[in-house]
This record gives C-alpha cells, sequence and structure tokens, in this order.
C-alpha cells in the first residue's frame, strides 16, 4: 500500500467512527420516551378535539375546504389502526432537531413514522417532557390510549391543547396526501393568468 494512502486511511476511520460514537451518543432515552400507562379518560377528550375540528370543516371555518372534507377525516381515523408519538432522538438527548414525530400504522399494514409536529425537544423547556401518546382504533373508533404518564402532573383540561393539535397535524398530513378530497383544486397557471387577465 502506498504510504501516502495510510495517513489519509487513517483520518478517514477516525472522522467516520467519530460521526457514528456521536450520533450513538446522541440518542439518549429516558423514562419519558417509555409509552405503556394507559389513560382511558384521554379517549373522551380526544374524540372531543376531534369533533371539533370535523365541525370546523362542516361550517367552513378553513377557506377552500370543500363540503365533504369532513367525510374524508371521517375515512382517514377508519383507515387508522394505531398512532403513536416519540421524540427523534430521545428526552434524555439535547441534539437539536430533536423533533416529536408521529408514527401511523395504517390497517393496510402501512407505516408512516416522520411526520413532524412542529414541536422540539431540547431539554431545557421548563414546561417538562411533551406528553407522548400510544392510540389504537378500531373501525375509526379510538379504543386505547397509553401515554408517557407526565399528562397526571396537570390538570384533563391542560391536554385539550395537545390533543387538538395532535388532531390538526393529523389531518393536515392527509390533506397533504389527498388534497382534493379537501380543499378545491389548485388552479393552474393559466387560470391564475386568466384571472389576472395576462395576455396568453
Amino acid at each position: 500500500m502506498n504510504k501516502n494512502i495510510i495517513p489519509i486511511f487513517i483520518g478517514l476511520s477516525i472522522i467516520v467512527g467519530g460521526y457514528f460514537v456521536y450520533n450513538n451518543e446522541s440518542i439518549k432515552k429516558n423514562e419519558f420516551d417509555t409509552v405503556n400507562k394507559e389513560n382511558i379518560k384521554l379517549i373522551l377528550i380526544f374524540n372531543n378535539e376531534l369533533y371539533r375540528e370535523i365541525e370546523q370543516y362542516k361550517t367552513g371555518w378553513y377557506p377552500g375546504a370543500i363540503p365533504t372534507a369532513y367525510v374524508r377525516i371521517e375515512d382517514f381515523f377508519t383507515s387508522v389502526q394505531q398512532i403513536e408519538t416519540h421524540t427523534r432522538y430521545g428526552f434524555g438527548s439535547s441534539k437539536n432537531h430533536n423533533g416529536i414525530e408521529i408514527k401511523i400504522t395504517y390497517t393496510n399494514g402501512n407505516v408512516v413514522d416522520t411526520i413532524y409536529t412542529g414541536k422540539n425537544w431540547n431539554g431545557k423547556t421548563i414546561l417538562g417532557p411533551s406528553m407522548l401518546v400510544k392510540m389504537q382504533f378500531e373501525n375509526g373508533k379510538l379504543s386505547k390510549v397509553y401515554t408517557n404518564g407526565v399528562e397526571r402532573n396537570v390538570s384533563p383540561e391542560d391536554t385539550k391543547n395537545p390533543l387538538h393539535d395532535l388532531v390538526k397535524n393529523l389531518i393536515s398530513y392527509d390533506a397533504q396526501q389527498n388534497h382534493d378530497l379537501y380543499f378545491l383544486p389548485t388552479k393552474t397557471q393559466s387560470q391564475i393568468d386568466t384571472e389576472w387577465g395576462v395576455a396568453k
């Protein structure tokens, strides 16, 4: 082997090894990442927040939403078997971009597990770890809810907002995948040009 190649090879090995050590060290889970505490009270709260969002679509609250959008929401939840939330790197990690994500398991076996909620955990918030959930559905109805237990430190009333956010995240994801089942078709550039009176 060429003597000049050896230092380069060693250097690359150190860099690659350091990268894997850093990433393994940055993934640190603790007790708040364990979602195994059943909480039946959250079923009613979640259902109420879902109903509230369905009513928003029924009453035309969202601009551009079609009258049958709420039907798609009901169909979407009928297609869901389980919903879980998790931290990307664990509650014990202080790594940047430690997003809280959603995993959906559909009844047909398909899985999507990196739906970003818009929330992060960096270990610095005074509010403490977020509530993580595992929700199981049967025929479109929520049947069981498990959490990491942090909601027990606050009033049930205080779980409404995070559960409503979860509902909106789920519907938003499905709307991205099935735009025309929620909203009027996106206008083409030609249609926009016509509205502006742009000569073709």
